[in-house]
């Protein structure tokens, strides 16, 4: 039988204090005492309160019950589930409700809406990252094999290739959390940083939606070529000499491009089945 789902008002509050906590302890686990002031600093008070949002947080997902060995002294840690819908969450009190708390009603109806933006948003600023990373990895070899080579360029374009293949990898981690998958293999510390940079990331994104841009500019995987186009010009510049550079790297870019198309359906597939399972479910919403 399938787990319900809860939401209660102290829920991603709580969340996020065991994800704020998690980073400050560098991936180890948080003790629940330690999570007294961050939620009396969002205006709840009470280890009743805590325990409401944490019992929630375990059942949706969002949060683990780490086994320290001793009943009195309860750890948590936060999954990437929990940064995304946390993400999600907090960007929609700050934008639409001013930073009221919304009903928990409201919250499930929100959270359920926009993770599909915030998939097919990360889906294609995912692999425009990769395309930028991949021509920038072909640009650095012709700029190096040039003699002599243009070390300020050379450098620039290193600059921006591990910029690019760091957002990469942030996106990637969304697209993982909301289809399923899991970050394993990492030290403790990487893998809280990795948490609140999710959270972080997926907070911009719904800010940056509900704040002034269209849904649908983010769902079209492929136009990316004609951005990824703009930025090489922006990068190397006009002139005949420069347009043949920018040539030279278009079979690259449209292998990226190609591989992008291909694997966009099989990720759409599994998101979706992910989400009917989600929405077949019928929600709890606590009346606290």
């Amino acid at each position: 039988m399938a787990v319900v789902p809860r939401f209660n008002k102290y829920l991603f509050p709580t969340v996020e204090c065991v994800i704020i906590h998690h980073g400050r302890l560098r991936g180890e686990p948080v003790p629940v005492y330690d999570l007294i002031s961050c939620m009396r600093e969002q205006g709840y008070k009470g280890m009743r309160n805590i325990y409401a949002g944490l019992n929630a947080a375990i059942q949706d997902g969002y949060v683990t019950n780490v086994n320290s060995g001793d009943e009195r002294r309860p750890l948590y840690a936060p999954t990437l589930l929990g940064a995304v819908d946390t993400g999600i969450y907090m960007a929609v009190v700050n934008i639409l409700y001013r930073g009221v708390t919304p009903s928990p009603e409201s919250a499930r109806i929100f959270i359920s809406t926009m993770r599909s933006v915030v998939f097919w948003t990360a889906v294609r600023r995912f692999f425009y990252k990769v395309a930028v990373a991949t021509v920038l990895r072909r640009l650095g070899v012709i700029i190096a094999r040039n003699a002599p080579p243009d070390l300020e360029f050379y450098l620039r374009v290193a600059d921006e290739y591990d910029y690019h293949t760091g957002d990469a990898i942030d996106y990637s981690i969304i697209i993982k959390a909301l289809t399923g998958g899991e970050v394993k293999g990492l030290p403790k510390y990487r893998l809280a940083n990795i948490i609140i940079d999710t959270y972080r990331k997926t907070s911009y994104i719904v800010q940056e939606i509900l704040s002034y841009t269209s849904i649908f500019a983010h769902c079209d995987v492929v136009s990316l070529r004609n951005e990824v186009v703009n930025y090489l010009r922006e990068l190397i510049g006009e002139g005949q000499e420069k347009q043949a550079l920018i040539s030279e790297l278009m079979k690259t870019l449209d292998e990226v491009v190609e591989r992008a198309r291909r694997a966009t359906i099989p990720l759409a597939y599994r998101f979706a089945r992910g989400q009917l399972t989600v929405t077949n479910n019928v929600t709890s919403v606590d009346a606290t």
